[in-house]
């Protein structure tokens, strides 16, 4: 939720893309970005027209030189709650069948369908997406508070197939 917040607060528009480098690539093409990012650690700078890890440490070193500590300035960041992705195996040949689903239980809430199943509140947000490269879900949430992250949690988890949220329970009780 910090990104779009803070690309907001500096004048600039964040744009969301399905995950992985090459729909991350795609979207910064597209949009001719200055510069675009996955958690994977891909950063894109159009001074470049790539991404390159190198090139992204050096740009932290020089915002750091101009503007002070690093950790002064990640601080200054809000800090929201952030589960890990929660890769749940799923060997079904049905993940897009159990993903209309959900996004028809979830219909009311206007679900993002980018990737997955995302939905998005003010205060936080849950999605469901199945991996392209392996048979499993992965899950994430993100709240302000350790109660939103609960609420969403459930009501996403509820939306799921029987056999998929009994897979993701186990999974999550783990994590």
């Amino acid at each position: 939720m910090v990104v779009p917040q803070e690309v907001a607060k500096a004048g600039g528009r964040a744009v969301m893309a399905r995950a992985g480098h090459t729909f991350s690539k795609a979207a910064f093409r597209r949009e001719n970005a200055l510069f675009a990012g996955e958690i994977s650690g891909h950063f894109f700078f159009r001074e470049l027209g790539y991404d390159d890890g190198m090139f992204a440490g050096l740009k932290v070193c020089e915002f750091v030189a101009a503007h002070g500590p690093l950790s002064k300035l990640v601080d200054a960041i809000p800090n929201y709650l952030l589960t890990p992705d929660i890769r749940v195996p799923y060997p079904g040949n049905d993940k897009e069948a159990v993903l209309r689903q959900v996004a028809e239980k979830l219909a009311a809430y206007r679900p993002n369908l980018i990737d997955g199943v995302r939905i998005e509140f003010a205060d936080g947000w849950g999605m469901i997406r199945a991996s392209v490269t392996e048979p499993l879900f992965t899950l994430r949430f993100e709240a302000k508070t350790k109660e939103r992250l609960a609420e969403i949690e459930t009501l996403l988890l509820e939306a799921l197939p029987e056999h998929v949220r009994q897979a993701v329970k186990a999974k999550m009780d783990g994590v």
